[in-house]
């Protein structure tokens, strides 16, 4: 269940870091946030979802 909070919130970020629409401070944040969220998920997990 908390895996599936995880992929959420990194689907959500990955797009705002794409998108740039924010400023590098937020990149930041959201960068620490998906590091966290990565060392939590199996690869499989991740890879799917960043692609």
């Amino acid at each position: 269940m908390l895996e599936q909070k995880y992929l959420i919130v990194f689907l959500y970020l990955k797009d705002c870091l794409q998108k740039e629409t924010y400023g590098e401070r937020y990149n930041c944040f959201y960068e620490v946030i998906i590091w966290h969220i990565v060392q939590n998920l199996a690869y499989p997990d991740f890879y799917q979802a960043w692609c």
